[in-house]
């Protein structure tokens, strides 16, 4: 009698933490909230700057802007755990378009399409959230952790909430 009981017992403890192990395990394993606005911590030479808006609907608007120069995109994100992996619309790029007379004096034109953008090459597929931060990952895979501010130092980099989605007006 004394064994039938302590088999039951055994039976229920088992019992419990299958019970405890199914219930968390959705809980714990749930993707963060990363919805709404991030910016970069500081001006990455004194000028270049990133914007990333990450909405509800898992779509992003991407922005690196400095100086002269500007790249903006848009995408889908997905969120693993704490990885966020962004997904880039396909860019549509400016064409340059000229109407000119040739030497029968007939009237003719040309397209020159305009694929120049030196900061699409920068832009961020990864990125690792941590603590209301977006720290950036190279496309190899390395994080980025330092870059240089406007007096030459090297200091830590990453992209902090500005901010959260309940706040803006999307």
């Amino acid at each position: 009698m004394e064994n039938a009981s302590l088999v039951h017992l055994n039976f229920m403890r088992i019992l419990l933490h299958a019970l405890i192990l199914f219930v968390s395990s959705p809980v714990f394993s749930q993707n963060k909230d990363v919805t709404g606005c991030y910016s970069s911590n500081f001006a990455v030479i004194g000028w270049f700057g990133i914007h990333l808006e990450l909405k509800s609907d898992s779509t992003f608007y991407y922005t690196h802007k400095g100086d002269l120069l500007f790249d903006g995109a848009t995408g889908i994100y997905q969120v693993k755990g704490k990885i966020i992996q962004l997904f880039y619309d396909i860019p549509k790029y400016d064409t340059l378009y000229f109407k000119y007379t040739d030497t029968l004096n007939q009237i003719d034109s040309i397209s020159i399409p305009q694929r120049v953008n030196h900061l699409e090459q920068t832009r961020p597929y990864t990125l690792i959230y941590k603590r209301n931060k977006l720290l950036l990952q190279s496309k190899e895979g390395e994080k980025i952790k330092k870059k240089t501010d406007r007096k030459g130092r090297l200091q830590k980099y990453y992209l902090k909430v500005h901010k959260r989605q309940s706040e803006t007006e999307w």
